[in-house]
């Protein structure tokens, strides 16, 4: 019936020259075809993964301007996780795909390719009709080339097999029987199952992000799109977090197990605004230590502030200006100098650089605390 069902398949068509890696890679055309009128979309890809199928699918249906009520797609990973007969389990992502424009997901019976003859016709038609004699300079070139020929050959053709040409027949018949493209814009998520570390946190594209401490080394779910990253534990939502850049880290400290773990509640901006407390040698050996390499250092600061439990705040602000006139900006260094009771000694003071550090300090601390972060 009109609307009804597409059919979707990518097929091999060579190396081409990537102008991002710069470099030939592997490209792949993406092509999906309305069974009804024959109306095709046609992609040149260099990945087969599953934000670039989602994507073309998006794109295939803002061609359409609208979406077929069925989709028929080969048992690749990035649509079918498992294939069966009876009980095939779609890919996650593309499950939310369908459920966020209202296709159902009608794979083929495992290795019968024939099912989805259309598409598989499809793939053929561009390999043997728009490949031959041609040259691109690039995989953009080669995308924007395709594209023209769609619209100027392929979809004005007469088919073979319907002998008509399919984009009259889909104008006619198909285009208003389509599903509305009435949906906000879909956020294509990634999953991943991850083991949550014994600092309560998962790492998801090499950034952090904490869970509750009671699910300490369980397997959880994880859901990932550009705005947030969700943590599902037994089908439930246990953790919500902004999505993150590689390196950094997402804290929630309600996640954290009451009086355990407390130094890893110091953050950069709790450790700055200690430090600012203590004195004006701690907050620039701690801003300096933050500002150089935060996830290196990061530690170390977090322990040059607990030395105050132990030695008092007085000591430590004595400790970290002798520590600071000899260079060594180190929790090492510091704890050194308290063991050793040296933070009293005089014996540099008259040459020492910092005697006249309060005056640079003799401002706003939140306003130094913002300059030193940045």
């Amino acid at each position: 019936e009109p609307g009804l069902i597409a059919q979707v398949d990518f097929g091999y068509i060579g190396k081409i020259y990537d102008s991002d890696v710069k470099k030939q890679v592997k490209a792949y055309v993406f092509v999906m075809v309305l069974a009804f009128s024959r109306h095709a979309y046609y992609e040149i890809v260099t990945s087969q993964d599953i934000k670039t199928w989602c994507r073309c699918h998006i794109n295939a249906f803002n061609h359409f301007g609208g979406v077929p009520k069925e989709i028929v797609p080969d048992n690749l990973k990035s649509a079918i996780t498992k294939a069966s007969l009876f009980d095939p389990i779609a890919n996650r992502t593309y499950s939310d795909l369908a459920s966020h424009y209202g296709f159902q997901i009608n794979p083929c019976k495992p290795s019968t390719p024939e099912h989805k003859g259309k598409v598989e016709s499809g793939v053929k038609y561009a390999k043997n009709n728009f490949l031959p004699l041609r040259t691109f300079t690039d995989v953009q070139d080669a995308d924007t080339q395709i594209q023209e020929w769609n619209k100027t050959k392929a979809q004005v053709r007469i088919h073979g097999t319907t002998r008509q040409k399919p984009i009259e027949v889909f104008s006619a018949y198909e285009k208003d029987k389509l599903l509305p493209m009435d949906k906000e814009v879909f956020e294509t998520p990634l999953y991943k199952e991850l083991t949550v570390h014994t600092d309560s946190h998962i790492q998801f594209e090499q950034a952090y992000y904490s869970v509750p401490y009671e699910l300490r080394e369980q397997r959880v779910l994880a859901r990932k799109t550009e705005a947030q990253l969700c943590v599902f534990y037994e089908n439930k939502l246990v953790a919500l977090h902004q999505s993150a850049k590689k390196g950094q880290r997402r804290t929630n400290k309600d996640h954290y197990p009451p009086n355990m773990f407390r130094y890893m509640q110091y953050d950069e901006e709790y450790c700055m605004e200690k430090a600012g407390e203590i004195g004006s040698g701690v907050l620039k050996l701690i801003s300096s230590l933050l500002k150089e390499n935060t996830v290196k250092n990061l530690r170390g600061a977090q322990n040059i502030l607990r030395l105050e439990e132990k030695y008092t705040r007085q000591k430590l602000e004595k400790a970290v200006t002798r520590a600071l006139y000899y260079g060594n900006y180190t929790y090492q260094g510091v704890k050194e100098i308290l063991e050793k009771g040296l933070e009293n000694e005089t014996d540099f003071e008259e040459d020492n650089p910092l005697k006249n550090l309060s005056k640079d300090y003799a401002r706003d601390l939140k306003q130094i605390i913002k300059e030193a972060v940045n």
